[in-house]
């Protein structure tokens, strides 16, 4: 009778394999399972899997139900392992940086570099436009609230004596409402120019006007012209500092009967001269804007003198427009 037991051999895909169908192999005519030197289909023995040796000589039965729970057993192991040592690599295997080279640097400075030129001097412009109204607004506010707390003790501005000299009528009607730095005489320091660059001739400038420096860096200076009517305040929003022109940071209005604070040549206060016949005309009247930007010799355009710039920034809500001679 043939021998019904077939030998467990090492397989290359199973590691082993053999036996009868539903029936106990022979230990006897096993070969052992050389646990030091598996089958290459699987490397080393993975972690998990225990498998007790056995001899020739073992009197022990393995059925194929053990064999096939040992190879499963293997296999899930092996796949353990092998997706841990996948996430091992993955995460310590040096990664490659990128950085931008020196040409794609240069290339981008120099794009910021021309937006740059093409926009700082309108924001620039800008931002001093509006740091010249602001510090003039404040200017004429507190120069306005000087006049009112001296009509509290020295009466109405319609009864002032306006033909005192510039010095005296600010000692008598004004100093003690504005904190002062120090005082100076003007016609030695400062020489104010036009809007158009030219000197500034007028009495107000030259002809012993008196300058007061205030505490809050600006400066009033007061025209010494008797005129019984008002007499003419400028106010500097920087002091001695430049430009030391009228219309950009230099600024005329008048202390008036009936009318208070105003900027220079509102109403009748000014020389009403025709231009026509080589007279200058200080006087613009009533808020007209075709007036203060117009052709006249005091109008707020360039070319002229600048004196009505006051009298233009207040009419547009105190602010400088597109059209201002900036």
């Amino acid at each position: 009778m043939k021998n019904n037991v077939l030998p467990l051999r090492e397989d290359r895909n199973l590691g082993f394999r053999g036996g009868v169908k539903n029936k106990p192999i022979n230990s006897s005519t096993i070969h052992p399972l050389n646990i030091t030197s598996p089958s290459p289909a699987f490397g080393t023995l993975p972690r998990g899997v225990v498998v007790e040796p056995f001899t020739p000589h073992a009197s022990r039965f393995t059925s194929r139900k053990a064999v096939i729970r040992i190879i499963r057993d293997v296999g899930k192991a092996w796949f353990s392992d092998t997706l841990r040592a996948g996430f091992a690599i993955a995460h310590t295997a040096p990664s490659r940086k990128s950085a931008f080279t020196l040409a794609e640097v240069l290339i981008t400075l120099g794009i910021i570099g021309v937006v740059a030129a093409m926009t700082l001097p309108s924001l620039i412009g800008n931002y001093k436009k509006k740091q010249t109204v602001t510090q003039l607004k404040k200017s004429y506010t507190d120069l306005s609230q000087a006049v009112k707390m001296s009509e509290l003790k020295n009466g109405s501005i319609d009864d002032w004596d306006y033909t005192l000299p510039a010095k005296e009528f600010f000692e008598t009607y004004l100093s003690n409402n504005v904190s002062i730095n120090k005082s100076t005489v003007s016609d030695s320091k400062i020489s104010y120019k036009y809007l158009n660059g030219g000197p500034c001739l007028e009495d107000l400038c030259i002809r012993n006007s008196y300058t007061v420096f205030l505490a809050d860096g600006n400066s009033l200076t007061l025209s010494d012209n008797r005129r019984s009517d008002g007499k003419v305040v400028s106010i500097d929003i920087n002091g001695y500092k430049e430009p030391n022109t009228i219309g950009k940071d230099f600024f005329t209005f008048a202390i008036q009967k009936k009318y208070g604070l105003s900027p220079f040549g509102y109403k009748d206060f000014g020389v009403a001269g025709n231009e026509d016949e080589g007279e200058y005309n200080q006087v613009f009247g009533d808020y007209d804007r075709d007036v203060l930007t117009s052709e006249k010799s005091f109008a707020c355009t360039k070319g002229k003198r600048g004196f009505w710039c006051a009298a233009l920034i207040i009419m547009d809500g105190w602010e400088i427009k597109d059209d201002y001679p900036w």
